[in-house]
């Protein structure tokens, strides 16, 4: 049976000495003592059960006795009131901590805190993910995580604006969840992976309010509330297309000729753009005469140490009388521009690639050509598939490229039916098989 019990018992009543009076709380024999900030001398505190029943702790010798006497009555009076309402709301007897938290609140100890509102707990949930980054060494600028939160706060205050429809913890819902899935597809025209991604991040953040306890709503946590997703189409180079984009003489536009610098150099090493552009002179190492990169990752603040391809090698002695000693980066947006531009000048990247993808909540097939596909992150990918291609064991190449698991490292590996085969081929010549023709 759900019980409270409540007693007042003098703190040290062996001397004779001001002590503390205590409020015992005992919950289904759980005890927790809250203070009543009164104290007395043990001579002026009444121990008879009949006295205590009355409400009369303190002996009339005392000094306001009587107010002092009627403070543990509303104790009492509040304490039993609290603990049957928290009953009632939560169909659960509350513990020792939230029934004092209660108490402090009805007793004006400490005010209620401000109830939160779902885009000021991710505006405060962003805030502290940029204070934690930063006090563990890790940078904010750049941040995909940062950028993907700040992203998705904006869309559901853009979304909660212009349909007019409440944004807030108890609010959502399938209904809202339809809604805002409607508003990315036909409004906002997004692909099904953005939208997935924008859903997850909301699932993110409401998690962690539940977390919090500031809601109790687990509406997004339904089957139903799913997370749309798409992979995006990306491209990776061949060897030969790595090498025609190496080979190409851009002498006579220096902007194109650093893009193209900073792409042959994330295809030799698999660093990620934000990498790829804070490399200087002082991440060179050597070690018995050979030189070697060696970097902190932004994104995963991992050491990794990369060995210098033929390619690789040219450009650092290129840059060599540069203050960077490597080739500038421009921001991740112009340099995507001049990807392209390089690309139209190198004949196998006008092939074509056919593009399946949902968009607006219809499948849509569309043929692009592959220089129109050339990014920053085209580098890593690249790298990944061309040693996979030449048979390097996945758990290599994942040393450099910094994937924790083998199904987040094949997403990156493009391949052809026909490079399989020659994958396979190429680990039978080496065991010394065979190949039947």
């Amino acid at each position: 049976m759900d019980k409270l019990s409540i007693s007042f018992q003098l703190r040290n009543s062996s001397k004779n000495l001001l002590t503390d009076v205590q409020c015992h709380l005992t919950i289904n024999r759980e005890r927790t003592v809250y203070p009543t900030y009164l104290k007395t001398l043990p001579k002026h505190w009444r121990g008879k059960l009949q006295d205590k029943k009355a409400f009369r702790f303190f002996s009339p010798s005392m000094k306001g006795f009587r107010d002092s006497n009627n403070k543990l009555s509303d104790i009492f009076q509040i304490a039993q009131s609290q603990f049957n309402r928290f009953i009632q709301e939560h169909d659960r007897v509350p513990t020792g901590i939230e029934l004092t938290s209660r108490l402090d609140i009805v007793l004006d100890r400490k005010k209620e805190k401000k109830r939160l509102t779902l885009f000021q707990f991710i505006d405060s949930h962003i805030e502290k993910t940029k204070k934690r980054r930063l006090s563990n060494g890790k940078t904010i600028k750049g941040n995909t995580t940062l950028t993907v939160y700040k992203q998705t706060y904006n869309l559901l205050k853009e979304f909660s604006r212009e349909t007019s429809t409440p944004i807030d913890f108890e609010s959502i819902d399938m209904d809202m969840y339809d809604k805002w899935v409607e508003y990315m597809e036909d409004v906002k025209d997004y692909a099904a992976g953005n939208i997935g991604k924008h859903i997850k991040t909301l699932k993110t953040f409401l998690n962690e309010a539940i977390e919090q306890g500031l809601t109790k709503n687990r509406a997004h946590q339904s089957k139903h509330f799913r997370t749309l997703r798409e992979g995006s189409f990306a491209i990776a180079l061949t060897e030969d297309e790595v090498q025609s984009i190496y080979e190409l003489d851009l002498s006579k536009d220096k902007g194109l000729e650093e893009q193209r610098d900073v792409l042959i150099v994330a295809c030799s090493t698999a660093l990620r753009f934000s990498d790829v552009s804070s490399l200087t002179k002082k991440h060179l190492i050597e070690d018995n005469g050979k030189q070697y990169i060696q970097i902190k990752s932004k994104k995963t603040s991992e050491v990794v140490s990369l060995p210098l391809d033929h390619r690789l090698r040219e450009i650092i002695k290129k840059y060599s009388d540069t203050v960077r000693g490597f080739p500038t980066a421009y921001s991740n947006q112009v340099i995507n521009r001049y990807l392209k531009e390089i690309g139209k000048r190198v004949e196998s990247l006008h092939s074509g690639e056919t593009i399946s993808k949902t968009k607006g909540g219809k499948q849509v097939t569309e043929m692009k050509m592959r220089y129109d596909l050339l990014t920053t992150h085209t580098g890593r990918r690249t790298f990944a598939t061309l040693w996979y291609k030449r048979n390097v064991a996945p758990q290599f190449i994942m040393k450099l490229t910094g994937h924790k698991t083998e199904s987040a490292f094949f997403k990156y590996i493009r391949m052809t039916p026909l490079d399989t085969a020659k994958v396979f081929e190429m680990a039978m010549e080496n065991q010394n098989l065979r190949i039947v023709s």
